[in-house]
């Protein structure tokens, strides 16, 4: 009985650092750019034909940043990974800092990540807030996908 008990204690410890820990930062809105065009992340599964780059943009409203102590640390990490047949592989992570967003009208910051030279095929990234290590997320998605036409 022992051994059952402890079975199960550590297949539950193990499931739970399975599970990604989500950001307490949630943007408003994200969005793809690409050609002066914006995608919706919805749109974004049907395919897109890219010129040089292909951005993703997050939107924030001020007041999710009045309640962080640290905001001028405050970094957003965006990792882009490329699938291959079998697997996905990770292209580039990119930083962006507080400071680096752009503040726009109406109490809105936006973090904004590029990636230049696509190949054609399925692209994801990737957030994590650097404050508390969780993957930023928005209707319960924190993978962010988008197919490229070349």
């Amino acid at each position: 009985m022992k051994k059952i008990l402890l079975l199960i204690s550590i297949f539950l410890l193990s499931i739970s650092g399975i599970a990604q820990k989500i950001s307490t930062l949630q943007p408003t809105l994200v969005v793809w750019k690409t050609n002066g065009e914006k995608i919706s992340l919805n749109d974004a599964k049907y395919g897109v034909y890219v010129g040089d780059s292909l951005a993703i943009n997050m939107y924030f409203h001020q007041y999710y940043f009045e309640n962080i102590k640290d905001k001028e640390n405050l970094q957003l990490e965006f990792r882009w990974y490329y699938y291959l047949s079998t697997r996905r592989s990770l292209m580039s992570v990119e930083k962006v800092s507080y400071r680096q967003a752009k503040k726009i009208p109406n109490n809105v910051i936006m973090f904004k990540s590029v990636q230049k030279n696509l190949q054609s095929g399925w692209w994801e990234v990737q957030v994590v807030n650097s404050n508390d290590a969780g993957f930023v997320s928005i209707a319960k998605v924190s993978k962010f996908q988008i197919f490229v036409k070349k």
